[in-house]
């Protein structure tokens, strides 16, 4: 059962429900909508701290974002939608300062989450820190935190509690597999090829090659990584960002490849229930696991999926939950960038 708690308040009389987690946003969010419902019997505002609970134990702790009331000449509605805490860091531009050294990633996290009243817990195993931390001006807190969070392999989501959790990609095991003809209520597979390349190049420039004319300064061109399941007259040049040695583009050319090959998959399962198992756990973003199913002609020497989205649903058709599912490679960290030394190109 999904329970609001607004105040010192319990609903949980409604007839839709949707509640989403996701890897690739740092909050959570729900939509409740019930009918017929009085307004002195919910007395809800946008801004409204809230807790949503499923069978007690909390899926999201932030606020009302939207409060809507209709009616026409049969019912009338109440839809109450809103999120995680953590909203607030993807909607909020980062404040100063706009410049750290020598900083942990759990460190700095907790700098951009701290005006917000939102805890940080670090169960991640990076132990690195960041010689130079920049942020980008009008860039949102989130997008600081995700860039420097995936130069080390780690990932923040909502504890569903009110805080953030660092951890690391891929932490766990699903405790049952999804089997066409037994769990499996519903599915799709889309393989999209539009995204994919053969050959990937980065090309970049050493910094100071040309001591006067940046025209004439030395071309760095990667090794071209190669896609070989793309027809071979797909090619992309990849425009490095700054001064990457050699390796450095060869590793982000091949980078490239990898993340686009993976995400050309995307798998969608439906179950019945919000449970894996009767009476189990609830079903978890971030784990991994196994597909069966001939329909979608999934190879099983590779169903093994990650679950980077989730939705929670109810409504007249029944209790589900929407599983969307990627390759575990979609969230193969992006290397890290070595400069080329500014004067390479003039002494070395």
């Amino acid at each position: 059962m999904l329970k609001l708690k607004v105040g010192d308040k319990i609903y949980s009389a409604w007839q839709n429900i949707v509640v989403t987690q996701s890897l690739d946003r740092i909050a959570g969010g729900f939509a409740v909508e019930g009918f017929d419902i009085p307004a002195s019997l919910v007395k809800v505002n946008a801004n409204d701290l809230c807790t949503v609970t499923i069978d007690d134990i909390p899926v999201i702790h932030g606020f009302i974002d939207k409060v809507t009331r209709t009616l026409d000449a049969d019912q009338s509605s109440l839809t109450i939608e809103g999120r995680d805490k953590a909203a607030d860091l993807v909607d909020c531009t980062v404040a100063p300062p706009y410049s750290w050294k020598k900083i942990s990633l759990a460190r700095l996290v907790s700098e951009i989450a701290s005006p917000y009243g939102i805890p940080v817990s670090d169960e991640s195993s990076m132990t690195a820190t960041f010689d130079d931390v920049q942020a980008i001006p009008g860039e949102s807190c989130y997008d600081l935190l995700e860039r420097y969070a995936g130069k080390h392999s780690a990932l923040i989501v909502s504890d569903a509690r009110g805080g953030v959790r660092i951890i690391n990609r891929v932490v766990g095991n699903a405790d049952v597999d999804l089997v066409e003809g037994k769990n499996i209520l519903s599915a799709s597979g889309l393989v999209d090829y539009s995204n994919r390349f053969h050959k990937y190049i980065v090309d970049g420039q050493h910094k100071g090659g040309g001591l006067f004319d940046a025209e004439k300064a030395p071309h760095i061109q990667s090794v071209p990584a190669i896609d070989s399941l793309v027809r071979a007259s797909r090619e992309l040049r990849i425009i490095a960002s700054g001064q990457e040695d050699d390796a450095s583009s060869t590793a982000l050319a091949k980078w490239d490849a990898i993340i686009r090959a993976a995400r050309s998959n995307d798998l969608r399962i439906t179950v019945v229930g919000w449970q894996q198992k009767q009476n189990g756990r609830l079903w978890q973003i971030n784990e991994r696991v196994r597909v069966f199913s001939e329909t979608l002609a999934i190879d099983e020497a590779n169903n093994e999926f990650l679950i980077n989205e989730i939705t929670f649903k109810y409504s007249h058709q029944g209790t589900t939950t929407e599983l969307s599912l990627l390759p575990p490679d979609a969230y193969t960290p992006k290397p890290e960038i070595k400069q080329k030394d500014a004067m390479g190109g003039l002494f070395g």
